[in-house]
């Protein structure tokens, strides 16, 4: 943060086509990003079958990125979810892409066109704190724009599932602490 009043954004390297954090020196996602997430995440927290099943679903994450697990978790909402079910997703971010950053990541899924367009064309400013996002199809989106370690202790919710996606631990220790 610069001063406590703005975010710092995303230091980017796009030169192998896919976003790089030139900060972490670590890759927002793989070639196979969706497929990886759809096992780890979608897979991993069994969603289909518990987003089938409740009336309201709130996923916690850390490390935003490029919003790949959103999109996969929310596609998967729209397929199962119960008539006026309700999914929350709150995500927290300490370097968040810029909104054509975001954009120009996320145009590596066209399976989550539509989904990615609604983000990017709601994408909050570069100030700190939570930013909540109406998706629409009864889904939301609070991103919380700060250090988790920070972040995490302000934030009232009861979450289901949890997304830990902050880079891998070796790259971004601070994220990874006991705290």
């Amino acid at each position: 943060m610069t001063g406590g009043r703005k975010i710092e954004f995303a230091a980017v390297d796009w030169e192998a086509g896919a976003p790089r954090s030139i900060f972490f020196d670590d890759i927002y996602f793989s070639g196979e990003g969706a497929g990886e997430a759809e096992h780890v995440f979608l897979k991993g927290n069994d969603l289909e079958a518990r987003f089938a099943s409740v009336p309201r679903f709130t996923i916690g994450e850390i490390g935003f990125g490029s919003g790949l697990n959103i999109l996969s978790a929310w596609a998967l909402w729209r397929r199962v979810r119960p008539a006026n079910a309700r999914l929350e997703f709150l995500s927290f971010e300490k370097f968040p892409l810029r909104a054509e950053d975001f954009r120009r990541a996320s145009s590596a899924w066209p399976q989550f066109a539509q989904l990615s367009a609604a983000i990017a064309d709601a994408y909050p400013p570069p100030a700190p704190g939570f930013h909540r996002i109406d998706l629409g199809d009864g889904a939301s989106l609070t991103l919380a724009f700060g250090d988790a370690g920070e972040m995490l202790p302000r934030a009232e919710a009861r979450v289901d599932a949890w997304f830990l996606d902050g880079f891998a631990p070796a790259k971004n220790p601070d994220l990874w602490s006991e705290a």
